[in-house]
């Protein structure tokens, strides 16, 4: 049975094999830069310590607080991003976890067109006592901050972090680690499906389902085999609202215009690449 904190019954194991997920690693690394985003999650009450990347807009907020229980054992739910787990966990080029066969390499990715929508509702709050911010159209947030990698507070005067907008190819994956740097690459459209695999290749079951201070971690909901069939073979973007709960925007909502996605083929194209997404071409 599902529990109701979200995490899935020990007993209940899924179909679906993280094995699907599994990519062959290259062990060579040309260049290497570290990232915020980009850490080691370590071992805990039995756990095992992987290295993930899970950038803004990917639903990282649930594994920052996984991230803080790991490194400090407490299971916070509020001012997660402000505990230092990020900061105090960046993989370095020295770290023996580095090169480890056994300690597996973990990328979450989002499909570009839904992640630009978050981030275009991202920017709003933001920005919402900035009139000139809340009147910039989506078109004009893809076209010119989004599309300008040195747009800054500094530049443009708007609030929000450059991750938050960038592709996720453009941060936690370094050049070398595009093709071949990762074991595992998830599509958070995709949660429902590798969540209990995750979980139990990480040995993490205990800890997820044990509670998070009368709140949820990891909020997936049941989907019908036909879903999950739609979701795994087709691997629909549109279907995010079925696989996994997000914390802001309307999951459906789909405001882009051939611009835009013109804009958005052209920046994020690592992205659609390594993430498997299909790029949409008029």
């Amino acid at each position: 049975m599902r529990r109701g904190n979200g995490g899935i019954d020990s007993s209940e194991r899924t179909s679906v094999d993280c094995a699907l997920w599994k990519r062959e690693r290259k062990q060579t690394v040309a260049a290497f830069t570290p990232d915020v985003n980009l850490n080691i999650y370590p071992s805990r009450d039995g756990s095992k310590e992987f290295i993930m990347c899970s950038y803004p807009k990917t639903g990282c907020s649930q594994m920052i607080m996984l991230l803080n229980y790991l490194w400090k054992g407490e299971k916070i739910t509020t001012a997660q991003h402000n505990q230092g787990a990020r900061q105090n966990n960046m993989l370095a080029r020295d770290s023996p976890s580095f090169n480890s066969t056994t300690v597996p390499r973990i990328l979450i990715m989002r499909d570009p067109y839904k992640r630009t929508v978050s981030s275009y509702h991202d920017f709003k709050r933001r920005n919402a006592g900035n009139a000139r911010a809340l009147s910039l159209s989506f078109e004009d947030f893809i076209g010119n901050i989004v599309a300008n990698s040195s747009a800054t507070k500094a530049t443009v005067g708007f609030e929000q972090p450059l991750d938050h907008r960038r592709p996720i190819s453009e941060g936690c994956s370094n050049p070398s680690w595009i093709h071949g740097g990762w074991d595992y690459v998830f599509q958070l459209e995709q949660m429902a499906l590798w969540l209990p695999c995750f979980q139990e290749m990480l040995n993490l079951t205990h800890i997820i389902s044990g509670g998070w201070r009368n709140s949820s971690l990891f909020k997936t909901v049941e989907l019908s085999v036909q879903d999950k069939y739609r979701l795994f073979v087709h691997a629909d973007g549109k279907s995010l609202s079925k696989a996994v709960v997000t914390g802001h925007e309307n999951p459906k909502e789909d405001i882009h215009t051939p611009y835009t996605i013109e804009v958005v083929n052209r920046v994020f194209f690592n992205d659609f690449v390594l993430g498997g997404y299909k790029l949409q071409i008029d």
